[in-house]
C-alpha cells in the first residue's frame, strides 16, 4: 500500500520530494500534462537510479489518483506516460564453497543465528527481526514482520482501517499481510533448527517475546541492511 510505503519508507519520502521541484511548485494541477510527467521522469533519471524512478513515478501516479477523486482535475496525467521499467538486478551469487565457509563463520558469531536465518529461509529482514519465540517449531511461521511505522496523533500508525498490526515498542509494530497468501511457514532444517534450539534455552528473556534483540530491544528492521553490507565478507 503506498500509503503504509510513504509513512515506513525513507526511500519513499524522499522520493516523493522529486515531484513538486521538477513540476514546478506554482504550477497548477491542471495545467499538467503527459509531457510535464515525461520531463520530471528525465529529469530525476539523469543522477538517480532506475528504482528511484519508478517510485517516482508511482507516488506521482498516486497522488494525482487522489485529485480525480477530489474533482480537482479531469484525468490523471501520469497514468498517460509508460511506467519506467525497474533495474535488472546485477546478482553476485556465491559459490557453494562460499555459503558453507560462511555458515561455518557464523556459528561463531554472536548473531550468527539471525543471519543464518535469512540465508536458510529466504524471510525478509522484518519477517526475521519480528520473530517471536512462540512460532518456533518444526517450522518457523513468519506471517508477521516487524516494521517501523510513523504514528498518529492517536498513538496508531497511519494506516487503513484494515491494516492488521499490534504495536510493540515506540514506533515498532508487527504486521501482517493484507491476504492469506502473504502467511509463510518455513521448515527449520539443520544446522539451524540446532542453533535456534540452543539460542532459545540460553537466550535473556525480553517482554515482547522476540527470538531476536539488541540491547534487549526490538531491532530496527532499516538497520538490517546497513549491517549487511558493513559485516565481514566470506570472500575477504
Amino acid at each position: 500500500d503506498i500509503r503504509l510505503s510513504l509513512v515506513g519508507s525513507e526511500m519513499c519520502i524522499r522520493d516523493s520530494t522529486h515531484i513538486v521541484p521538477n513540476l514546478g511548485a506554482s504550477t497548477p494541477l491542471v495545467a499538467i500534462r503527459a509531457a510535464d510527467i515525461r520531463r520530471m521522469q528525465h529529469i530525476v533519471r539523469q543522477d538517480r537510479s532506475p528504482t528511484t524512478v519508478r517510485n517516482v513515478h508511482t507516488i506521482a501516479a498516486r497522488a494525482f489518483d487522489a485529485a480525480v477523486r477530489e474533482e480537482e482535475i479531469q484525468r490523471n496525467p501520469v497514468r498517460l506516460v509508460e511506467q519506467p521499467r525497474p533495474a535488472r538486478p546485477q546478482l553476485d551469487v556465491p559459490t557453494t564453497a562460499e555459503v558453507k565457509h560462511l555458515l561455518t563463520e557464523l556459528k561463531t558469531r554472536p548473531d550468527g543465528l539471525k543471519w543464518m536465518t535469512y540465508i536458510l529461509t529466504g524471510a525478509r529482514r522484518g519477517e526475521v527481526v519480528g520473530l517471536e519465540i512462540d512460532r518456533v517449531g518444526t517450522h518457523l511461521d513468519i506471517s508477521w514482520q516487524l516494521q517501523t511505522l510513523r504514528r498518529g496523533e492517536s498513538g496508531k500508525p497511519i494506516a487503513p482501517p484494515d491494516f492488521e498490526y499490534r504495536h510493540l515498542y515506540g514506533g515498532f509494530f508487527l504486521t501482517r499481510p493484507k491476504s492469506r497468501a502473504g502467511w509463510r511457514a518455513v521448515p527449520l532444517i539443520s544446522p539451524l533448527r540446532e542453533m535456534m534450539e540452543h539460542h532459545l534455552a540460553t537466550m535473556e528473556p525480553n517482554e515482547w517475546g522476540l527470538v531476536f534483540t539488541r540491547k534487549g530491544r526490538p531491532i530496527d528492521p532499516n538497520m538490517e541492511t546497513c549491517l549487511l553490507y558493513t559485516s565481514p565478507s566470506p570472500r575477504d
